[in-house]
């Protein structure tokens, strides 16, 4: 043993021994005793003569027995037989012995070291591309250069804030806890906090929203704690001080980079408010969910696909009947000029007269479509296949006289192509009606489209969340194609196909669908309050007074905060009341039977009235078509037969509409390329007895056809526009609403279905697989505010 250098198993001390039967005890900084010293010197100590003089200090008194007789020392007994050794000599001369801070080793579990060395490098590079994959396809904002600008603070963040704070909590947590700081520390902070900034900055990007990332703060601190624990490895007792410090330091770091980025977006604001902003940037730069004004109307910069457009002159403009000169009228010499198979000869005679002398016609009231266009009797000269060839130019000045253009010349200002194939079609129609084609780049390809019943800018778009029996939830503000809102609705399989049913509210932050497992009811959820659970309105039990449906289907939020669920009762069809602020089912009625399609329902603009148009038994025991309009406040049904249409087709429309005024109810049933359109006055009070005033239009009127059978269509074919003066048959034709006269078209082929979002018109694309949209801007003459709002928000 003697010259032997021992390292203490717990602190890692070196130690020489020296000669004899135990070692003498030396660190490397002082050298050992070397000298011989007298039998009996220091024996009483453990150590005996090998301790040399530093053994004066652990001298222990000899025992004396009773008789006055010397004894040996029980603790001198293995040395003195020779039995001792270096470990007995170690643990009693340093018991007392305390390191400066424990050394820093792996972790003892399975595959420690490999996760040890391989982990921190695999963080990072993941962190890295997700974030990258993330800020570049996740761009809402509308403006590609805002991708670098979110790549640039997203590194600044990093660099500046995370990557220092977490240095700073791992070396406290090393200091307070005692233990050594582990190898390759910086590549260790680097991947135990860039991974949970990057997860969060991906998870508010998914979400939409600042308030609604809280919930991922809380995750990723989670995140950030384990990575700590796992790479600056301390142990259970340091683990408490350790794990605060870097948990500490991750949330610092959460307050300084949000505070920051508020800091940025307001710079931004202010700028765009005092220079000239990008036409194409819808939302803030900074991040999804800051606040932002995106531009009522874009400039048209020639950048941007827009059409040819032409404004109405001012009213001062036109002339009186009387000062008027006869005018002759365009579509006259061009109706030889029609291939010989167009219907439109037969469908000719059941038109009211589209134009009439100047001097005989009556001044027109305030309330029909006189404002729509210079010259609303001549109208008619929008329709058809060449109509673009009587249609004023942009270089046409305001108020002057319009005349029959070559149709060999191309319009002074040619529309750019929006590489869109509808938006395509409209652009090249170049209708006087349309003030610009809008092909959202921002907005993601989609399955679904759910769009609320009463009017609203909201659309509800959905997708299959990939790995997961869920759907994925956007809701888009319409208006400045701004998503409001996202989140991940999962469902059990039996669920399907009830929980395909989804229903929007107007204020877009409440959705409602079916749920059948563990029982029948409505899921009610937010996509504001991401930390809401669905919440259940569960189904009348067996033998409640309320009707036992099968076959459920969420039609959607109306008045009062309730929401009308359609079902079927042995062969009748039922309509369910659901009081979604008192959480119960109000009231039941009998509706017609019918297929349930958006095509044949319609609620009233306030929400109160919901019409549906279905099939019934009449009084001689035949089939009836019938219209029933539902009070869903005073749960009563108001049912009128309809005639004028045949029996097969009248219970079968392509679309029911209240007028945005809410003073008219309309139904539209087409076939054959023909459109028909049933309205009267609506009056809650009164229901007249039949409904039979009947319209029918030539089929350049509505220029596309409804979608073949079985495909369902995303929306009815008719709509109100104008504040309840015109209606928009098949998201093409516009007719005026007080006498049924054609006022023009929009361009616009077949297509699954359109909304109206407010001064615009949403197209939904006829493709294969995933589903795109584009909106049309209509002229300002046609974008009259409705006369009644939509619902208000649940509280």
């Amino acid at each position: 043993m003697a010259g032997r250098r021992v390292r203490c198993r717990d602190c890692g001390s070196v130690f020489a021994l020296t000669s004899g039967p135990a070692a003498a005890v030396a660190t490397d900084s002082r050298p050992a005793a070397r000298q011989d010293l007298p039998a009996g010197v220091n024996a009483a100590s453990p150590a005996g003569k090998l301790a040399g003089p530093a053994a004066d200090a652990f001298r222990i008194p000899p025992a004396t027995a009773r008789g006055g007789t010397e004894s040996v020392n029980p603790l001198d007994a293995p040395v003195l037989t020779g039995q001792g050794d270096s470990d007995a000599v170690f643990t009693h001369a340093f018991q007392s012995y305390q390191p400066a801070a424990r050394l820093n080793y792996i972790h003892n579990f399975p595959y420690a070291y490999l996760l040890d060395r391989w982990l921190p490098p695999l963080l990072i590079g993941v962190s890295v591309v997700w974030l990258l994959l993330q800020i570049s396809l996740g761009n809402e904002s509308g403006a590609g250069w805002a991708i670098a600008l979110r790549l640039f603070l997203a590194i600044a963040g990093f660099g500046l804030v995370f990557f220092p704070l977490g240095w700073l909590g791992m070396s406290l947590g090393c200091r307070w806890a005692r233990f050594n700081r582990p190898p390759s520390p910086a590549k260790r902070v680097a991947a135990a906090t860039l991974f949970p900034y990057a997860l969060l900055l991906i998870l508010w990007m998914l979400v939409g929203s600042p308030a609604g990332a809280i919930p991922a703060v809380l995750v990723t601190l989670i995140v950030a704690v384990g990575l700590a624990w796992l790479l600056y490895r301390p142990t259970p007792e340091e683990s408490p001080i350790s794990l605060t410090a870097a948990g500490a330091a991750f949330l610092v770091g959460v307050a300084v980079c949000f505070a920051a980025a508020l800091g940025i977006n307001e710079a931004a604001r202010s700028i765009a408010r005092s220079g000239k902003p990008s036409p194409d940037l819808v939302s803030s730069p900074v991040g999804p969910g800051l606040a932002w004004e995106p531009r009522a109307v874009p400039v048209d910069d020639g950048k941007t696909p827009t059409i040819a457009r032409v404004d109405p002159p001012p009213a001062t403009t036109e002339p009186t009947p009387t000062e008027q000169p006869p005018e002759p009228q365009p579509p006259q010499p061009q109706t030889p000029e029609r291939p010989p198979g167009d219907p439109v000869p037969q469908a000719a005679p059941v038109l009211p007269p589209v134009a009439t002398p100047p001097a005989t016609r009556p001044s027109p009231p305030p309330a029909t479509m006189a404002s729509i266009l210079p010259d609303p009797f001549a109208a008619s000269r929008l329709f058809g296949q060449g109509a673009s060839s009587t249609r004023p130019t942009q270089s046409d000045p305001p108020g002057a006289p319009e005349t029959p253009a070559n149709p060999g010349n191309p319009p002074a200002t040619p529309a750019q192509p929006t590489g869109d194939p509808l938006a395509d079609r409209v652009v090249v129609a170049a209708s006087p009606l349309v003030a610009k084609v809008d092909v959202p780049k921002t907005l993601p390809p989609f399955e679904r489209v759910v769009f609320p019943i009463t009017p609203s800018p909201f659309a509800l778009f959905i997708r299959p969340a990939q790995g997961l029996n869920a759907d994925a939830l956007e809701v888009w503000n319409l208006q400045t194609m701004v998503r409001v809102s996202s989140r991940i609705a999962p469902h059990d399989e039996r669920d399907d196909p009830l929980s395909g049913n989804y229903a929007l509210h107007p204020s877009g932050t409440l959705v409602a669908r079916i749920g059948a497992f563990p029982t029948l009811g409505v899921d009610l959820i937010s996509t504001s309050d991401l930390l809401t659970a669905p919440q259940r309105v569960p189904f009348p039990p067996a033998g409640s007074p309320i009707k036992a449906i099968s076959r459920p289907k969420v039609v959607g939020f109306v008045a009062d905060e309730r929401v009308l669920v359609h079902g079927e009762d042995g062969d009748r069809s039922a309509m369910l009341v659901f009081d979604i602020r008192n959480r119960g089912i109000s009231r039941d009625n009998y509706v017609p039977t019918g297929p349930w399609t958006p095509t044949n329902r319609a609620a009233s603009p306030d929400g109160r009235f919901f019409a549906i148009v279905g099939e019934t038994l009449g009084t001689d025991g035949q089939p009836q078509a019938e219209l029933a309009v539902v009070d869903v406040l005073a749960y009563t049904v108001r049912k009128t037969p309809i005639v004028g249409v045949d029996k097969q087709w009248a219970a079968a429309p392509t679309g029911v509409a209240f007028s945005q005024d809410g003073k008219k109810l309309a139904i539209l049933y087409e076939r054959n390329g023909q459109a028909a359109i049933l309205w009267q006055q609506f009056d809650a009070k009164v229901m007249p007895g039949e409904v039979r005033r009947l319209q029918v239009m030539v089929p350049p009127a509505v220029g596309n056809a409804p979608p073949e059978e079985g495909t369902p269509p995303v929306a009815g074919r008719l709509a109100s526009i104008n504040g309840g003066r015109a209606w928009l048959v098949g998201g093409n034709a516009i007719v005026d609403a007080a006498n049924g006269q054609p006022i023009g078209d929009l361009g616009v082929p077949q297509h699954l279905g359109s909304h109206d979002v407010g001064g615009s018109i949403a197209v939904v694309r006829d493709d294969e697989g995933p589903r795109r949209m584009i909106l049309i801007r209509l002229a300002p003459s046609l974008t009259a505010k409705p006369a009644t709002n939509p619902a208000t928000p649940p509280r």
